[in-house]
C-alpha cells in the first residue's frame, strides 16, 4: 500500500532481511534516491508474497517471482527493468545467506 508516496510495509516478518540487505557495506555510498527505490521495490514484493500468503522467503517459488512480476507489468519499460535488477541482486543476496535456493 501506497500512504502519501510511501510504501509501507504490511508484513513485518520481512523487516529483518530487508533492513540487512539494505545495510550491505555496498550500498554505504549510493544517494539515498537509490536505497529509496530498493526499499520500495523489496517491500511491495514482500507485500505482494505476504498477501499471498507467504511470509518466508525460503517458501518463496519462482511462480511466487513471476506473480509479481505480472501484477507490475503496467508500469514503464524502464521501471520494470530497474525492479528486475533490483531483484535479481537482492534474490542473489538471499541465495548467499541461505534464505532461499532461488538465485
Amino acid at each position: 500500500m501506497i500512504q502519501n508516496n510511501k510504501v509501507v510495509l504490511h508484513y513485518q516478518e520481512y523487516n529483518p532481511i530487508i533492513e540487512s540487505y539494505l545495510s550491505l557495506p555496498e550500498f554505504e555510498s549510493k544517494a539515498a534516491d537509490t536505497l529509496r527505490g530498493k526499499r520500495v521495490t523489496i517491500t511491495t514484493l514482500c507485500n505482494y508474497l505476504g498477501d499471498a500468503k507467504i511470509y518466508s522467503f525460503s517458501k518463496c517459488s519462482p511462480k511466487d517471482v513471476t506473480g509479481y512480476l505480472n501484477s507490475i507489468s503496467h508500469l514503464a519499460s524502464s521501471t520494470k527493468s530497474g525492479r528486475l535488477f533490483i531483484l535479481r541482486h537482492f534474490f542473489n543476496y538471499l541465495y548467499s545467506q541461505k534464505i532461499t535456493m532461488l538465485n
